[in-house]
């Protein structure tokens, strides 16, 4: 079986996040039961905000400047645009003229285009690797945008397309929902034709079992449209495309807006994490060896566990003092439970084996203890069901509770031989069952912090 999941990461100038963050997790936790997981990440790389930033970049931006440009001056660009638009409402007639001519390949357009965008993509490569998250397949609408007017096409075939204020649509109004907008009075497309375009294209390449769209929760409308298309089309798979929704990562200045200027970039994240995690290393165990090594696996997991541990739908209320302590219901707490358990093999110092009386495992403890590790296949194939990291970060902090429960109760290393041989066992097994929980999640596992 097949599972292709398209990551929706919208450009210019908004760095991948919940999106990569949440998708990378459902992909693994697919994998883990066997699928065949297809990995897309689907850049917003077409559109009006394209024009929107030539505009932005023609008025305001240095002639040549675009070819030294980063992330962040198309981001100041683009939110000043949406500033001077609150003033001028011409400005976006001349982004959606400027999207036309991108759209019938105008060249000053497209070179622009090209340059924004590999900007964007330089950017959010970089991110990738620090997450090492991988994706099979690295394309964006634009890719699909030769392939519309087939599409459209087909979709007049049906007799669903008709002509509404000079605009093309499909009318879903039997079905409780606004128009599906494939073509604005102007011509050009919408990415609702595009994502049409897209989901035929997957379907006849990967020929998936099911096809998760990884997007945020703004954009339900959009999916539950999109779906209906695909179905009144006749598409009998239509039914097996999901869009899995997520809520916003909130500070504690409130939401992150691209057009406000309010915006936190997901690298700035990862590097202060890990400058923050350096720091505590060096004053809690400054002779560490491989100290960079591990506070880069311990920051960047941070960022990663508080990101995946709230369920999905919600919103991430972000707060360093949570996100980096070490006794909280934390990723360094779960990292850190598995270093220590490590440091307990260590001193164990022999290879461990089955070859073992487990009748001696039989304290209050240790049974509750065992009985969360079987758990582990149960949580993994719910959290496939619903599409839910967060169901693999509540058990691992179960895990590490009930670890710690046993481990204040009994003493692991004794002079009864058979029983340490035993809780040996109970130890090694919980320290695989957190590494593989965490490898889930996108995470390593140190074995010394």
């Amino acid at each position: 079986m097949s599972t292709s999941l398209p990551k929706h990461c919208q450009t210019p100038c908004r760095s991948p996040s919940r999106s990569a963050l949440i998708g990378n997790a459902i992909c693994n936790i697919y994998k883990t039961l066997g699928y065949t997981c297809v990995g897309i990440n689907h850049l917003g790389d077409w559109g009006t905000q394209f024009g929107q930033l030539i505009v932005a970049y023609k008025k305001w931006g240095s002639e040549n400047a675009h070819k030294s440009y980063t992330v962040t001056d198309l981001n100041n660009l683009y939110v000043r645009f949406h500033q001077e638009a609150e003033k001028n409402s011409g400005l976006e007639d001349e982004a959606r003229a400027w999207f036309k001519k991108l759209e019938s390949g105008d060249t000053e357009a497209k070179e622009l285009w090209q340059h924004f965008k590999e900007i964007s993509l330089k950017e959010f490569q970089k991110i990738y690797d620090m997450l090492e998250i991988h994706f099979d397949a690295f394309v964006g609408e634009s890719f699909y945008n030769t392939m519309v007017e087939d599409t459209i096409t087909r979709i007049k075939e049906k007799g669903l397309a008709k002509v509404s204020e000079q605009a093309l649509i499909v009318d879903l109004e039997p079905y409780h929902m606004p128009p599906c907008l494939l073509r604005k009075k102007d011509d050009s497309t919408l990415y609702a034709t595009r994502d049409i375009a897209a989901a035929e294209y997957r379907k006849k390449t990967y020929d998936f079992d099911k096809m998760i769209y990884v997007v945020g929760s703004e954009q339900k409308l959009h999916f539950n449209q999109f779906f209906k298309v695909l179905e009144l089309i006749g598409y009998d798979w239509a039914n097996r495309c999901v869009h899995v929704d997520f809520g916003l990562m909130k500070f504690k200045d409130g939401k992150m807006s691209t057009r406000k200027g309010k915006v936190v970039l997901l690298e700035d994240l990862l590097i202060e994490a890990v400058e923050r995690i350096r720091k505590i290393i060096e004053g809690k165990n400054p002779s560490l060896e491989n100290k960079e090594t591990v506070a880069r696996d311990i920051g960047i997991g941070a960022i990663i566990f508080a990101d995946l541990c709230t369920k999905r739908s919600k919103d991430v209320i972000f707060d360093w003092d949570e996100v980096l302590n070490f006794e909280g219901e934390t990723g360094p707490y779960i990292q850190y439970t598995h270093a220590r358990l490590c440091s307990i093999l260590r001193k164990f110092g022999r290879s461990v084996t089955a070859d073992i009386q487990f009748e001696l495992l039989k304290e209050d403890e240790t049974i509750i203890l065992i009985k969360n590790l079987g758990q582990f296949p149960s949580v993994i194939m719910k959290a496939a069901e619903f599409y839910e990291p967060s169901l693999i970060c509540n058990y691992l902090i179960d895990v590490c509770g009930s670890l710690n429960s046993f481990y204040n109760a009994h003493r692991v290393l004794s002079d009864n031989e058979e029983l340490t041989k035993a809780r040996i066992f109970l130890v090694d097994a919980t320290r695989q069952v957190i590494k593989n929980g965490l490898n889930i999640l996108g995470m390593h596992a140190p074995e010394q912090m």
